[in-house]
């Protein structure tokens, strides 16, 4: 850790600057396909907080690998996004970086995804245009959110997503469909919670529960795919260890709390990760990336993902009859919360120059470093001074008053 900013391959890693730095060197018209590419790419890996294209690219990979339709989806999404925020005139720093386009990507996955098992429609013209809407919009609404979450310090996370897709959602959804409750992937959730008597380690296929460990991943972008989320924890692991691991952990504490809230025997929103998506969101924000990788920060992750378990089965018990998904609500509300949470000393520090965890956690390192070698120097400075081998500020002034008093009586004589 101590030789980070040393190693030659840190620039290839984490955020990958190395390829930003080259594009921009790069001028004229046959570079702007390279550079659309690299903000795309970029823009797709920031569901999950990783600013690296490779990770995007990967994916992506995923998402046409569960599905070709939620794949265009996201690509038409992303495109609009881009193409919406370079109209704007959007910080290009945050275009380049993605900022503006992951609530558009979700926008496209979630809504081909979730489309037809929640209303039984097919995904007609209509859907198609509301993602090119959907996505557009996200754009205003994002800058606007920005704006007003920056007074109290805090990312809009999510948010912009969750409020153009659930207005859109309200809006266009058809009178009468499924009147079952569902989550974000759709699947029927029972809106009863068993006692803890009445959970029985024989009614859990635990192979299943594992099973739904891992397919929390691809929940994030509302797809049910096994090898698609394990190539989605692979893209992490490639933008950042720490990340990938606070993702699995926060996976398991979701996947585990869910069989609390299921009813005995009724598993199968546990079995394929519903429980588990906002869980792995709420855990890499709070346990590495907006605040520094400490034992501290993981203690408060894990508290953040406990809440935000509580927030989901609130709100799906809240949204009962109103044939919406709770999305990624869970996540932002809670996550909001522990965002906010302070405390003494540096136990528990918040990112000011957002990289990778890796790169947070060094700059942390560095910072007590230089701290304790002041104190240390204050320490020497004041005991010198105690010891009167060093003069103090009163006794240097005494002295040159003095001096100045000699040299007036000499210069009288």
């Amino acid at each position: 850790m101590e030789k980070l900013k040393s190693n030659p391959w840190i620039p290839y890693v984490g955020d990958c600057k190395a390829l930003d730095a080259y594009l921009d060197s790069k001028t004229g018209f046959p570079w702007l396909l390279p550079k659309f590419l690299n903000a795309f790419l970029r823009g797709i890996g920031q569901v999950l907080f990783a600013n690296n294209p490779l990770t995007g690219l990967l994916i992506l990979a995923a998402l046409f690998y569960s599905d070709v339709i939620v794949g265009v989806a996201t690509c038409v999404a992303s495109t609009v996004c881009i193409l919406t925020a370079l109209g704007m005139k959007q910080e290009l720093s945050s275009i380049k970086a993605g900022l503006t386009t992951y609530n558009a990507v979700l926008v496209g996955c979630v809504t081909a995804s979730l489309w037809t098992p929640l209303y039984a429609e097919p995904l007609s013209e209509k859907i198609w245009a509301f993602i090119i809407l959907g996505s557009m919009l996200s754009v205003f609404v994002n800058c606007g959110l920005g704006t007003i979450m920056s007074k109290w310090s805090l990312p809009c996370l999510t948010l912009p997503f969750n409020v153009v897709t659930s207005l859109l959602f309200a809006c266009l959804m058809p009178a009468a469909t499924v009147t079952e409750v569902s989550d974000v992937t759709g699947e029927a959730i029972s809106l009863t919670t068993a006692a803890p008597d009445e959970l029985s380690a024989d009614d859990i296929n635990w192979g299943k529960v594992i099973a739904g460990i891992v397919c929390s991943m691809g929940q994030v972008f509302a797809v049910e795919t096994l090898i698609g989320s394990i190539i989605i924890y692979v893209a992490v692991l490639v933008y950042s260890p720490l990340l990938c691991l606070m993702s699995l952990l926060g996976a398991i504490i979701g996947t585990l709390s869910g069989l609390i809230f299921s009813s005995t025997g009724a598993y199968q929103a546990v079995y394929s990760g519903i429980w588990g998506y906002n869980a792995i969101l709420s855990s890499i924000a709070v346990g590495g990336f907006f605040f520094v990788f400490t034992f501290h920060s993981v203690f408060t992750a894990i508290a953040n993902v406990a809440f935000t378990v509580l927030v989901q089965q609130g709100l799906v018990l809240a949204f009962h009859g109103t044939r919406l998904p709770v999305f990624t609500l869970p996540f932002v509300l809670s996550t909001f919360i522990f965002l906010s949470v302070t405390s003494s000393g540096d136990f528990l520090t918040r990112v000011t120059n957002i990289s990778f965890p890796e790169m947070h956690r060094y700059d942390y390192i560095e910072n007590l470093k230089v701290k304790e070698l002041e104190e240390q120097q204050n320490e020497q400075q004041v005991a010198t001074e105690e010891k009167g081998l060093v003069p103090s500020e009163s006794r240097e002034k005494k002295e040159n008053s003095s001096s100045e008093l000699i040299e007036v009586i000499e210069s009288k004589n």
